[in-house]
């Protein structure tokens, strides 16, 4: 029965030849995984599949509401569907996989949106690469999980076009999160030296005693407000709504910031978009953010911030043609650009492969289509 998955069966032949398996005791099926979403219970669902048990179904059996909670709240049903796929994929078992990537696409909310995109895009994605100088782009992704991550993608997408508002700001101070920052982690500049005298470091200059001291005593007063009750409330009122649509925008922003450029073209340039947003000034602050974290990437690289800098660089100045497996880093090659579209006079964005060379040349491929 569990022949039926390859991942199973190579298991059972490759632990059969370990030292001391042929006593003809009973024997323990011992599985290692590093995937962080598997999950016992789901795994157990997954099992049951090859003993031809149901998948999960997409919907409440019969004679049960939509209303009904079957797995708890959205988040945990979501948790359960990404471990329900990723035993799919640990026992090479595609319909269990699909299945709970397609469940997971429907349940995309502010809580699940950047998991999703973690499980997407985190350790499991290949970023678009650039085979070689002169050849042709190659903007598909490849995922872990296999091509049905693709309707994951398409309900990150639907989620992200429905809940960009005309009042959404991009939130340039974000910081790439683990799981899915579209550039690898680069070291942060040295810090310079405090400036010395005498071959000692300058003290520190002490503050005014008595600026402190009125600066305490005038903090007395300011817990003091004017005005009526209403007015205090209503103030608290929009305070809870703000701070609630920062938290949406920010999510929103690391989102836009590290989703690859196929992706990220999809949903800026969806028609479903609202028509009340100011596209221009969309695809500007984000390509313009996204660039700004690029070129600080690559200086790092160029400084040698890394151990590896040096063979990066020779990789992206060959286009990618040279196999020293540094793919993670191929969108440091990749300028994105906003331009328009001449029949509709509607932003629209566009990359090109190029890389300045040391002699100062550059080698370079534009791509419109993305």
């Amino acid at each position: 029965m569990f022949a039926r998955s390859a991942y199973l069966k190579s298991e059972m032949v490759r632990q059969a030849k370990l030292p001391g398996a042929n006593t003809g005791a009973m024997r323990s099926l011992v599985i290692h995984t590093d995937d962080i979403y598997l999950r016992p219970e789901a795994f157990y669902m997954a099992v049951q599949r090859l003993y031809g048990f149901p998948l999960l179904p997409l919907a409440p059996p019969p004679g049960l509401s939509n209303d009904v909670t079957l797995a708890g709240n959205v988040p945990e049903r979501f948790d359960f569907a990404l471990a329900y796929a990723a035993s799919g994929a640990l026992l090479k078992v595609p319909p269990v996989t699909i299945r709970g990537i397609e469940l997971a696409s429907h349940m995309i909310t502010w809580d699940t949106i950047e998991k999703a995109v973690a499980f997407a895009l985190g350790d499991s994605y290949a970023p678009d690469t650039f085979p070689a100088a002169g050849g042709s782009a190659t903007p598909d992704a490849k995922f872990k999980y296999g091509p049905a991550v693709d309707m994951l993608m398409n309900g990150i997408n639907n989620f992200i076009v429905s809940h960009l508002l005309p009042s959404f700001t991009l939130d340039t101070s974000v910081v790439d999160v683990w799981g899915y920052s579209r550039i690898p982690f680069v070291p942060p500049p040295v810090p310079e030296s405090p400036p010395r005298t005498n071959g000692r470091s300058a003290p520190t200059i002490a503050r005014g005693t008595k600026d402190r001291h009125r600066r305490t005593n005038s903090s007395r007063f300011s817990g003091i407000q004017f005005g009526d009750i209403n007015a205090a409330t209503d103030q608290r009122d929009r305070s809870v709504k703000d701070k609630q649509v920062t938290v949406e925008s920010t999510i929103m922003s690391r989102v836009l910031l590290n989703l690859p450029h196929r992706w990220l073209k999809l949903a800026l340039e969806s028609p479903a978009l609202n028509q009340t947003i100011e596209r221009k000034k969309l695809f500007n602050d984000v390509i313009h953010e996204r660039e700004a974290r690029r070129q600080r990437a690559l200086s790092a690289i160029r400084e040698g911030r890394l151990a590896e800098s040096h063979t990066i660089i020779a990789w992206l100045e060959s286009g990618g043609s040279l196999s020293y497996g540094m793919f993670n880093w191929s969108m440091l090659g990749w300028v994105e650009e906003v331009s328009r579209l001449p029949e509709t006079d509607l932003p629209c964005l566009s990359r090109r492969w190029f890389v300045e060379l040391p002699s100062g040349s550059s080698n370079g491929v534009s791509e419109s289509s993305g």
